[in-house]
């Protein structure tokens, strides 16, 4: 199957995905009361939410920059954006954010810029990107904040899976960055035994995979180590993109005029929502968002703005995002057919 027609799969699954959550949610709450709260919403801070979403992809570019200028790799913030946009919308239509990765290393490559190159930057935005979230929580238990992950109700076994599987996956990157032939040695071990048990059929594929997974992560150690006030850098800007995406739902509680809840608690708590929701494998994490932010949200914003919050905080976090990013990878799409035409 060309890669074309699985991308127009995952669109569809997204769509199905979304039509299904909100068709299940205005079975709750009616739809004409939520779009008349919106309406009435203060267009300001509406606008003030998008410019922080808009941060959030700046804060990401810059941090992808100052990767590369420390590898003596010139990139314009434009196309470091571009890289951004191109990541976000594949991470959105892949299960498991899957797709963003690669598919942004193939935009680099087509830009000049080396396989070596990419792999080490987007190495280290990841082990930042997936470390920020326990970071936050972190904050959160300091800050005496605990009691906030109980808003989750029922859903609070989402919150610690969340946990458990992020704790779990930034332990599994630090020691293949430092500790990275025992990690190669055993999986390659793991894969044998499986191998003499019950024949796999793609053994050498699995192999190389892990062989090349090693060596990416050897790579990244090595950065790491040579240029830690880079990686500094690179943990900040990623805190500030998390705040930014957070402050989101901040903005929108704003323009319905309410007041009682600081920004610090509506920040923090939109971080368990994305904890709850982070390592679930559907495309977006398009339902359990919504089911996580509804049940997370409900005190703060009341019975009657909670759904409308919803709305505005995916449809500017999210939805709108994935729609810019997909405007963007269309146009990249149609600039490569031309000049493979020419």
């Amino acid at each position: 199957m060309s890669e074309n027609k699985k991308n127009l799969i995952y669109v569809g699954v997204l769509v199905v995905l979304i039509a299904i959550t909100f068709t299940v949610i205005f079975q709750k709450f009616d739809f004409n009361e939520t779009m008349g709260v919106i309406n009435n919403s203060d267009k300001r801070w509406l606008a003030a939410g998008c410019i922080c979403n808009a941060l959030f992809v700046v804060f990401s570019a810059l941090s992808l920059k100052v990767i590369f200028k420390s590898i003596h790799v010139k990139i314009p913030m434009r196309h470091a954006i571009k890289y951004i946009l191109v990541e976000q919308y594949f991470c959105a239509i892949t299960p498991s954010a899957s797709g963003g990765q690669p598919m942004e290393m193939l935009e680099m490559k087509r830009d000049g810029i080396k396989f070596s190159s990419s792999t080490i930057a987007l190495i280290v935005i990841a082990i930042a990107y997936k470390g920020m979230l326990l970071v936050y929580v972190g904050i959160m238990a300091l800050m005496g904040k605990w009691k906030l992950v109980g808003c989750l109700g029922q859903l609070r076994w989402l919150f610690d899976l969340g946990i458990a599987m992020n704790v779990i996956a930034v332990l599994f990157m630090l020691l293949a960055l430092f500790c990275g032939e025992s990690i190669r040695k055993t999986l390659l071990f793991i894969i044998d035994r499986i191998d003499s048990i019950h024949h796999l059929k793609r053994h050498d594929e699995h192999v190389n995979r892990v062989n090349k997974m090693m060596k990416n992560y050897r790579e990244g150690a090595g950065y790491i180590l040579k240029h830690k006030s880079v990686f500094y850098k690179v943990i900040i800007f990623i805190f500030l993109q998390r705040a930014s995406r957070f402050a989101v739902t901040y903005m929108i509680y704003k323009s319905f005029g309410l007041k009682g809840t600081s920004a610090i608690d509506i920040i923090l708590l939109q971080a368990c929502v994305s904890v709850s929701a982070d390592m679930i494998p559907i495309p977006g994490a398009v339902g359990v968002s919504e089911s996580c932010y509804l049940r997370a949200f409900k005190t703060v914003f009341g019975i009657g703005h909670v759904a409308p919050s919803m709305v505005l905080s995916r449809g500017i976090s999210f939805y709108g995002l994935v729609l810019a990013a997909g405007i963007v990878v269309v146009i990249l799409q149609l600039s490569s057919l031309k000049k493979t035409k020419g």
